[in-house]
């Protein structure tokens, strides 16, 4: 199998799956996105969101918000239901999203996204929300990570925001190339915080595996709009169904990708 083809394959009977990774903040994913979708025309295009996420961001672009004004810590607990330690763990991720959306010139993160969903209707062609609700994904983080845990990833969190700004330049040529060892990244997320990992991961790569499979009985093409840093665990457990033709179509990330 070739991790990093960038046309598809005339499979036999089996349904074939297209995993199309991407950064988040990217204009190239974006464009790697839609003009996959559009010359190869899958039946069915699956995106890394849920009902939520997509609505969000649909608002953003569609109302042009002005993305500079922030909530304080304050504000967003008092409308959250995480508790104070799913809350604070959103507010850091979503703060850091933020900057790094900004710092790259575009309006926010998940336009990768947006460019598989606007070419599925370009095409007419439906779309599967595949991801876990994100709201689940951060009750689970406050429920199942320890308070020892949860003290040293907010540390780790805020020292690697500071080092951001230090080096800012650096970090958006990285995010702008797309040149990032991304399974040494996930290793390396897992040795910082397992539970983090575990959930933010792994349980969501199964979880959208699994809505694949599903959606592989009804359709025979299937491209897959996901994070990077889900591609090679998601490749690996799909590879595990025998009734699917599993690839990766990928012009600029690394995967340092080896068999399992």
């Amino acid at each position: 199998m070739d991790y990093n083809s960038s046309e598809p394959d005339e499979s036999n009977d089996l349904s074939s799956v297209y995993l199309i990774p991407t950064s988040h903040a990217s204009e190239k994913s974006s464009k790697i996105v839609s003009d996959f979708v559009l010359n190869n025309e899958p039946d069915i295009i699956a995106v890394e969101l849920d009902k939520k996420r997509l609505e969000k961001l649909l608002y953003l672009k569609q109302n042009n918000v002005d993305m500079t004004k922030s909530k304080t810590l304050r504000e967003v607990y008092s409308n959250s239901n995480l508790g104070y330690k799913g809350t604070l763990l959103a507010y850091i991720f979503g703060k850091i999203q933020k900057n790094i959306s900004q710092d790259m010139g575009i309006d926010f993160m998940g336009i990768d996204m947006i460019s598989g969903v606007e070419s599925a209707n370009k095409l007419d062609k439906p779309i599967a929300l595949i991801d876990v609700e994100s709201s689940k994904t951060f009750q689970r983080l406050a429920k199942e990570m320890s308070f020892r845990e949860y003290l040293r990833l907010v540390k780790i969190f805020g020292i690697g925001y500071l080092e951001y700004k230090k080096s800012k330049e650096e970090v958006i040529q990285n995010f702008e190339s797309e040149q990032i060892d991304v399974e040494e990244a996930v290793n390396l997320l897992g040795e910082i915080s397992p539970t983090l990992k575990r959930i933010l991961i792994d349980n969501r790569n199964e979880y959208m595996c699994k809505n694949i499979s599903a959606l592989s009985l009804e359709n025979s093409e299937i491209a897959v709009v996901i994070g990077a840093g889900h591609t090679i665990g998601m490749y690996r457990i799909l590879c595990e169904n025998p009734n699917l033709d599993v690839s990766i179509h990928s012009k600029s990330i690394d995967f340092g990708i080896s068999d399992a």
